[in-house]
């Protein structure tokens, strides 16, 4: 009993006052037993008076900052506690780096007061595993995984859902379980897939792609020079049911021969569809299915837009030999209203294009002439379907570029061998008309 009760005492460390009271109001609804600290020094003064399981605190304060404060109390002696990490700065960096560091978790503000609660519920536990098991194993102070250095600058943003991707990234990168990443066309998948390689122990290791039947015999045919690394199974849902059994053998065989090969998979059908519409075996999707992770859609995060338009501005501008600098606000409320069925590659496509053929310092909304024609498409409205969304939006780039297949597979953002693969899933006829239901053309 007095265990337990001393496992409900928190430290909260924050150099924002409004941020502490606010933080012990909540826990101390929670039950918790609540001590404040307004620096990462004034923290480790009371550290040593007074023992607390879980401290929550801030990233970026004066003098001693959030891992600073990680490090020290990485080096105190037994009873070990965890540390969460906030901050209102979320990034990738920030989440591997917090991982990386030791901390328990990271959590990016503004947060919801539900997911405080159960992030706190969840440290309290894992730390009175910790405490139990002291005595045959300090947990702190162990050897890190070598997480490299490199982070695909694709993947940018704060908003509290692509944070979350940052986070799931960053505890996969810790592990050698298999993946599967779900999302829309143009979201990431790769560049996340990409991501969980290069941040965890298979950096440097070979990265192998596959989408084809003869890309899966190709690399079948030379397994050894994959041992040890990842291989992507990139839009599983395109692979035919005889190539979904002869992967699955394959993935049988590197695991009974212990070749330490790490598979992801990506899939821009949802996972609930994936599960109802029997597209992918069920037994594949077993052995791949281990770690979830949800890319969220560009129109869901878009508060993340300016950011993702500023790294693509100063991308394009080098690569160009331009100097654009920014958007007008014009330009930048255009783009906001815009529904981005292409996502981020569309985004980026667009802005490439923009600054390729500007000629000032900064973009009009005139710059955009592909944004200012689309118009949302009744399909995009929030609860359509993935597939209805892609389809309208496939058909209405076609529809505008006269049927120009290297055109419209330029502003969509693909090569032209997966526009026509697209094109045969959604029955859609490239020379100017679309199938409905039962094979009928569009009048």
């Amino acid at each position: 009993m007095k265990e337990n009760a001393s496992l409900k005492k928190i430290l909260v460390v924050d150099d924002d006052p409004v941020s502490r009271d606010l933080l012990e109001e909540v826990l101390k609804k929670e039950g918790y037993v609540v001590r404040l600290a307004e620096s990462g020094e004034q923290a480790l003064e009371t550290l040593a008076r007074e023992d607390f399981p879980v401290i929550l605190s801030d990233v970026r304060m004066k003098e001693k900052t959030g891992f600073d404060l990680l490090r020290d109390i990485q080096k105190r002696p037994p009873p070990p506690s965890v540390v969460v990490l906030m901050t209102g700065f979320g990034s990738m960096e920030g989440a591997l780096d917090a991982l990386r560091e030791g901390a328990f978790d990271y959590i990016s503000k503004p947060f919801q007061i539900a997911d405080l609660r159960s992030l706190v519920s969840r440290a309290r536990k894992h730390v009175e595993y910790l405490r139990e098991s002291v005595t045959t194993e300090n947990e702190t102070g162990k050897s890190k995984p070598p997480f490299g250095a490199s982070l695909n600058q694709s993947l940018i943003g704060r908003s509290p859902k692509i944070v979350e991707v940052y986070r799931t990234i960053a505890r996969a990168s810790l592990t050698s379980s298999s993946v599967m990443i779900f999302g829309e066309s143009g979201t990431g998948k790769a560049l996340v897939a990409r991501s969980i390689h290069e941040n965890g122990s298979r950096k440097g290791k070979p990265f192998r792609k596959l989408s084809t039947r003869e890309e899966i015999d190709q690399i079948e045919g030379d397994l050894a020079a994959v041992s040890g690394g990842t291989i992507l199974v990139e839009e599983i849902v395109g692979l035919a049911a005889s190539e979904q059994s002869k992967l699955l053998r394959l993935i049988e065989r590197t695991d009974a021969e212990r070749m330490g090969i790490r598979w992801i998979a990506t899939s821009r059908v949802s996972q609930a569809e994936l599960a109802k519409s029997g597209m992918v075996k069920a037994e594949l999707l077993d052995r791949l299915n281990i770690i979830t992770m949800e890319i969220p859609p560009l129109r869901s995060r878009i508060d993340d837009l300016p950011e993702l338009v500023s790294a693509f501005l100063a991308k394009f501008s080098e690569k160009n030999a331009k100097r654009v600098s920014h958007l007008t606000d014009g330009a930048m409320e255009k783009l906001k209203k815009y529904t981005w069925p292409g996502n981020v590659r569309e985004l980026e496509r667009m802005v490439e294009r923009a600054v390729a053929l500007s000629v000032g310092t900064v973009l009009e909304p005139e710059d955009f002439p592909d944004l200012i024609k689309a118009t949302p498409v009744p399909e995009s409205e929030p609860g359509a379907s993935l597939e209805t969304v892609e389809k309208a939006h496939i058909q209405r780039v076609l529809e505008e570029t006269g049927f120009n297949k290297s055109r419209a597979s330029d502003v969509l953002g693909i090569d032209r061998a997966t526009l026509y693969r697209k094109a045969k899933i959604y029955g859609i006829d490239l020379k100017g008309s679309v199938e409905k239901g039962n094979g009928d053309k569009a009048k």
